[in-house]
């Protein structure tokens, strides 16, 4: 990694990271393991879905459950770069104010897969990491980060302001091309007002999401069995908008 940090006003500080981390073996949940995979399995003869009901039940588990695990399945390099600006703006008479922005690009790629352990290299084609596991961990993330932000504090009073916005990103099907989606760019909002009532005392009211956005709808080809109606991939989450109201008392 490398880092460096500027002030070219008084008032404005300026950080500027790049960095590669290269992970060995890391922990990575496999393919999901179907008693329903009618493909033909390595003996010519049953399937792949007939040979993973022999496991479970070989192991005590129901025939008819579908299984996966973690294990240190991957190498992974990482890649990237962060710019964090805040500009320092006191008052005389109208408070404290900071002014933030924030920056983050990277991109992950797989330098290495586990090859698949006996148990499942004598099913046929199968594997232990398929491409949609191998997109969780790089092309299902957003793209880029960029965040605003504005902090304000006059005697007890407080309040700040974060709005985030997520890049694109690409969502994949583990074996359906068709299925693959885009998902477009999104913008986040929080909000928070607080007080502090004394020095042991303080509370907050505000919103997370707070113009109650969420993320992209899945296309029919990649919702089959109907459970999920939105994208689980969002990296803020799939219920909308929350209010608050929270307390803190430190002694």
């Amino acid at each position: 990694s490398f880092g460096i940090t500027l002030t070219p006003l008084n008032n404005l500080a300026i950080t500027i990271d790049a960095y590669r981390i290269d992970v060995d073996d890391r922990i990575a949940v496999t393919t999901t393991f179907s008693p329903l995979d009618n493909r033909l399995s390595a003996d010519g003869v049953t399937t792949i879905g007939q040979q993973i009901q022999n496991i479970l039940t070989a192991n005590g588990l129901p025939a008819e459950i579908s299984g996966q695990y973690y294990t240190n399945a991957i190498d992974t390099r990482t890649e990237g770069i962060d710019v964090v600006a805040t500009y320092m703006l006191p008052t005389d008479n109208f408070g404290d104010f900071a002014l933030k922005a924030g920056y983050n690009k990277n991109e992950t790629e797989i330098t290495g897969i586990i090859d698949n352990p006996a148990a499942l290299s004598a099913l046929g084609d199968i594997e232990i990491f398929d491409r949609s596991k191998q997109n969780a961990m790089t092309t299902a993330i957003p793209d880029s980060k960029i965040t605003l932000g504005l902090d304000w504090t006059l005697g007890g009073f407080s309040a700040n302001a974060r709005t985030t916005r997520f890049g694109s990103y690409t969502v994949q099907n583990a074996t359906n091309l068709a299925a693959d989606y885009d998902v477009d760019p999104a913008w986040i909002t929080d909000l928070e007002i607080g007080y502090e009532i004394s020095e042991a005392l303080s509370v907050f009211a505000g919103a997370n999401n707070v113009f109650n956005e969420y993320p992209q709808e899945i296309a029919a080809p990649g919702a089959t069995t109907g459970s999920n109606m939105y994208n689980t991939f969002a990296p803020f989450g799939f219920t909308g908008g929350s209010w608050f109201v929270r307390g803190v008392y430190k002694w």
